[in-house]
């Protein structure tokens, strides 16, 4: 960030000298010393938004990973797991574990055919055309 302030300072300064009259070469050189502050600036701001995006992606397929852990392997993580994520991760973790549970609870479905009688957990099921099954 100093280097970014640093090359800030230096164009403001390039910019706010007086050009002699008729000097045409002080000009040119003026105008190149511009053209270099510029390409620096270009290639930091760059390479910054570049190292945002990555950071972004990774971020993004860390949470990606716990949510999937969520799906397999239920509500539960070791301690193993928990010692390899960060307290926000292990935080993240539980509140999307809320949400999901709190979303499975209400879930509602209504079938378009009949599909006779299905076991589950909590009991059999007699699924018929155009009737909303909720679980609650």
């Amino acid at each position: 960030m100093r280097e970014i302030i640093q090359i800030y300072d230096g164009m403001e300064t390039l910019e706010s000298l007086p050009l002699e009259e008729g000097s045409d070469e002080a000009a040119s050189k003026k105008e190149e010393e511009l053209i270099g502050y510029s390409a620096i600036l270009n290639l930091n701001h760059g390479a910054l938004y570049y190292s945002k995006r990555c950071m972004l992606a990774y971020l993004k397929e860390r949470l990606d990973r716990i949510r999937q852990k969520r799906w397999a392997k239920g509500n539960v993580l070791t301690e193993q797991e928990q010692s390899l994520m960060s307290k926000e991760e292990v935080n993240y973790f539980q509140q999307y574990d809320s949400l999901l549970s709190s979303y499975m609870q209400h879930t509602e479905v209504t079938a378009t055919c009949d599909y006779g009688e299905i076991v589950t957990t909590s009991g059999t099921i007699n699924i018929s055309c155009s009737i909303l099954y909720a679980s609650s």
